[in-house]
């Protein structure tokens, strides 16, 4: 993978090497998951708002969300424009477990008292 290929392939191949490395019954859930909340156009359904440390804090809690994917250099995903998702992406890199397997990928069990406290 070379930096003269475009931000989505570059993306795709990193997405891809990290979901293989995965348990299949968590790539089954997440596959299911996500199919049925795809839209009939391939988009999907939500609302843009603010994002917070604190509110990822709730969703790890939830179980909603475990593992947040960065850009390996320091900051939020480069096309990612939401308020305070800059802010997020630098509270994870500095409370949740970074993967050594992937490039920028951080598991955030277990870090929501840290995640809340950054806020």
């Amino acid at each position: 993978m070379s930096d003269a290929e475009p931000y989505l392939t570059r993306l795709t191949t990193r997405l891809l090497d990290g979901i293989e490395r995965l348990p299949v019954e968590v790539r089954e859930r997440n596959t299911t998951y996500l199919l049925e909340a795809q839209n009939p156009d391939g988009g999907f359904s939500g609302r843009e708002s603010q994002v917070t440390a604190a509110w990822l804090a709730d969703a790890v809690d939830a179980g909603q969300i475990r593992w947040v994917l960065t850009d390996s250099s320091g900051g939020g995903m480069p096309t990612d424009s939401r308020v305070g998702s800059k802010d997020v992406m630098t509270a994870v890199q500095n409370t949740c477990k970074k993967v050594s397997a992937v490039s920028g990928l951080y598991d955030c069990q277990g870090s929501t008292a840290a995640l809340r406290a950054a806020s």
